[in-house]
Parts: C-alpha cells; sequence; structure tokens
C-alpha cells in the first residue's frame, strides 16, 4: 500500500486524474473552480481573464469547509456532492498547477502565493462579496 504524501504532487505527474485528457489549459482549470462555485445555490459569479490570469468571483464562499483554505490547495479534499465526474474539490489542481493564485474569502480566510504585484490591475476591482480567487498559468 502506498500512502499519498503530496496531492500536488501526484497530480502533476498524473494530470489525467484531475484534467480533462490530461491537459493543463486557462479553461481546463477555470471549469473545473466553476464546478465548484456552482454547486451553491444563490451565488451570482463573475469571471474576467486578462494574459495568463484569471478571476473567479462569487457572492458565496464557495471555500467554505471543515479545512482551512490553505490547506484546501495541497489536499485532496472530497466534494460534498456526488453529482459531478470528479470527486475531488479543484483547489488541489490550482495549487498543483498555477504558477501563483490569491484567494480572499468574507471572513478575511485568505491562502496565497502569488504576490499582489503580480495581479493584473483590472483584476484587483473584482475582490468583493463572499470570495475570489485569482490565478496565473
Amino acid at each position: 500500500m502506498r500512502v499519498l504524501t503530496d496531492a500536488r504532487d501526484f497530480f502533476r505527474r498524473h494530470p489525467e486524474y484531475g484534467l480533462p485528457g490530461g491537459e493543463l489549459t486557462m479553461s481546463t482549470l477555470t471549469s473545473a473552480v466553476m464546478e465548484d462555485v456552482v454547486e451553491h445555490e444563490h451565488s451570482d459569479i463573475r469571471v474576467q481573464r486578462e494574459g495568463r490570469s484569471c478571476a473567479i468571483e462569487a457572492t458565496h464562499d464557495w471555500m467554505e469547509a471543515t479545512f482551512p483554505v490553505q490547506e484546501l490547495f495541497s489536499r485532496i479534499v472530497p466534494k460534498p456532492s456526488t453529482s459531478s465526474r470528479v470527486n475531488h474539490r479543484s483547489e488541489v489542481l490550482i495549487g498543483a498547477f498555477a504558477t501563483g493564485f490569491t484567494t480572499r474569502g468574507n471572513a478575511g480566510e485568505h491562502a496565497e502565493n502569488l504576490p499582489e504585484a503580480e495581479v493584473p490591475a483590472a483584476l484587483h476591482r473584482l475582490k468583493s462579496g463572499g470570495r475570489y480567487l485569482v490565478f496565473k498559468v
């Protein structure tokens, strides 16, 4: 029996388990996050891309979980519902494949490894509502 010690490394070595066709694109990462966001009812969603950066903002904090937000980007966390073709949350894919990310929720809980200066100026305006996530590929 092998114990999975680093989920990000697992997905980097086996992208076919997290990405459709095993291909990393801005669209595949954005789609994975959007699938998680739309599982929450009553949330307005806004997506904006600029160059290699993408920002997703929702009026509901879709990362509310029993795990600290930072851990969502490094662990395989089951989805609350099983209606999806994928049974784990998308944040671990952002942790594995994005070159940087930053996120913040209503309660101020945040995670980041993308310096604020690297977030395109147009995406700074999205930081209102329940949760935002900005990532670069």
